[in-house]
């Protein structure tokens, strides 16, 4: 993880259930502060949800989030894939590391709409029921 590295998200006609959602979501890497743990700047800018009524929620925010526990790295293996219509995403493979613990890998399938998504840790793997949905879903 680069200091200074950025990850953006720019809704542009996005609905969910109807309710349309705006604005630009940045994270920045801040880099790890004095006690070793990672920190992130995260804004919000020009947030709006647009309600099928055509009442507006606006938003904007800046925050800095210490990650003090739990600290993983996520790599996208295989590109994922989520249809609008489906409450998980429905193909793709996640691989994640934890500081130790073996990695795993998670895999959403071939393209099912689906709640079920296999865990692969080492040789062994094993079928999941996913319980939450995909997390844009709940934005």
């Amino acid at each position: 993880m680069k200091i200074g590295s950025e990850r953006s998200v720019k809704f542009e006609d996005y609905y969910i259930n109807g309710i349309k959602v705006e604005g630009l979501y940045v994270l920045e890497n801040m880099g790890y502060n004095n006690s070793q743990n990672l920190v992130i700047f995260a804004t919000l800018t020009n947030g709006k949800l647009t309600l099928p009524d055509s009442q507006a929620i606006e938003r904007s925010f800046e925050h800095q989030k210490e990650w003090i526990a739990g600290l993983y790295t996520r790599t996208i293996t295989t590109a994922l894939h989520w249809k609008r219509v489906c409450r998980f995403l429905v193909s793709g493979i996640i691989s994640i590391e934890r500081t130790g613990m073996e990695p795993f890998e998670l895999d959403f399938g071939t393209g099912e709409c689906d709640a079920v998504a296999t865990v692969t840790m080492g040789d062994e793997s094993k079928e999941i029921t996913l319980r939450f949905r995909h997390r844009l879903m709940g934005k």
